[in-house]
């Protein structure tokens, strides 16, 4: 009891055979992912503006402060300027696909993502401790210096516990 077409039964049409492929007759459409795909830019432009707002907060707290090698391990301006990069590559995805691009921003992307990590690993560590643990405060007036003593001592990536404290 076979019909002709090959179906079950007349007007039986497969949901999962899929039909003719468009014809790509112009040299655009022939390149890799032809189409914008707009989330490319939306995070390219959100990635920029983090970098932006981060830089302006490092150029804000080392104009404000004289002790910034207390605050930070790297300088923000390094991971500003990673993530800064990574965000118009990621912009750059937008107009085009190239495999070569796309591979070249996925390596920044995650060198700048493992270099964030790593900041904000190493600074939660080395730069919290010592601010949680602050045993005095004073701050003199005449010379707008605010002077702090704790019982940690930091020398880059080297911290130190000490009775006595020291000033920060």
């Amino acid at each position: 009891m076979a019909v002709s077409n090959g179906y079950p039964y007349p007007g039986f049409t497969n949901p999962y055979v899929r039909g003719k492929l468009p014809s790509v007759k112009t040299q655009r459409n022939r390149k890799m992912c032809a189409g914008r795909i707009f989330i490319f830019l939306i995070l390219g432009v959100i990635l920029f503006v983090l970098g932006l707002v981060s830089m302006g907060v490092y150029l804000n707290v080392n104009g404000s402060t004289s002790s910034s090698q207390y605050t930070e391990i790297m300088p923000l301006y390094i991971t500003s300027g990673a993530v800064i990069l990574a965000g118009m590559c990621v912009c750059v995805l937008f107009w085009k696909r190239l495999k070569a691009l796309v591979f070249v921003s996925v390596i920044i992307c995650v060198a700048t993502g493992f270099l964030c990590g790593i900041t904000a690993v190493l600074t939660c560590t080395h730069v919290l401790q010592p601010l949680q643990t602050f045993r005095t405060c004073r701050y003199y007036m005449s010379q707008k210096l605010c002077q702090c003593l704790s019982p940690y001592k930091r020398d880059m990536l080297t911290l130190e516990y000490s009775e006595k404290g020291k000033e920060v």
